[in-house]
């Protein structure tokens, strides 16, 4: 059941860090002071996440075209 949903991650992070909720994280977004906890403490596996690239094919500014590229990068090694 959802008890709290922030659009914030360091909103989540806060509250997971009081004590009052778990949370479900991408991996790399756990800061040290938390610790990841799954099936080992009755928990259920979490369902695949999918995330899309969404970009206007007439913004072709040169920085554009490099955050673009880094994201495709750096999503399809997490793949």
């Amino acid at each position: 059941r959802c008890t709290y949903s922030s659009a914030s991650l360091l909103g989540l992070v806060a509250v997971v860090q009081a004590g009052l909720a778990v949370a479900g994280l991408a991996q790399r977004s756990v800061p040290p002071s938390l610790r990841i906890i799954g099936a080992n403490e009755g928990l259920p596996a979490l369902p695949d996440l999918e995330i899309g690239i969404l970009r206007n094919p007439l913004s072709t500014t040169p920085a554009v075209d490099r955050l673009h590229d880094f994201l495709r990068r750096d999503l399809a090694q997490q793949a």
